[in-house]
């Protein structure tokens, strides 16, 4: 970074150094850990399958915060979800995880869809409320 004056004459132009400033960035570089690894190992689930987890989670940029802090919650959270699963298809009595996983996948479109339907009753509940007169015309008072 530097200053300095301009001048212009008949003669040309000549410039004269004001001050001169050095500006040192530090940044570091740190190596992450192989996500897909670490997870598959924690959680035993499938690369690909952790891929669209992560995908759709929306949340893969926090991993840049703390690495190790990330992957240590979202393998909670994964090994959570799937004892919940696993706990569901034995009192189901499913011998196979997958026809538990289509209820599930089912049940959870159904909240999607009724959340959904909810909030655009509230719009157009709000919408309603907004258009309601606060008082009661004159006209429509009852008197005794």
């Amino acid at each position: 970074m530097s200053a300095g004056q301009v001048q212009v004459t008949k003669a040309g132009v000549t410039t004269t150094a004001v001050s001169v400033g050095e500006e040192r960035i530090k940044y570091s570089t740190r190596a992450l850990p192989d996500i897909l690894a670490y997870l598959q190992n924690e959680t035993e689930l499938t690369r690909s399958t952790l891929v669209r987890i992560l995908k759709e989670s929306g949340r893969l940029s926090e991993v840049f915060n703390n690495p190790q802090r990330f992957l240590d919650q979202i393998a909670a959270i994964l090994k959570y979800e799937l004892h919940r699963a696993f706990t569901i298809a034995q009192l189901l009595g499913h011998s196979d995880i997958r026809v538990t996983m289509r209820y599930v996948r089912t049940v959870e479109e159904s909240k999607r869809a009724a959340v959904n339907a909810v909030q655009l009753n509230s719009r157009t509940n709000v919408q309603v409320l907004a258009s309601w007169q606060k008082e009661p015309p004159v006209s429509a008072a009852v008197s005794h």
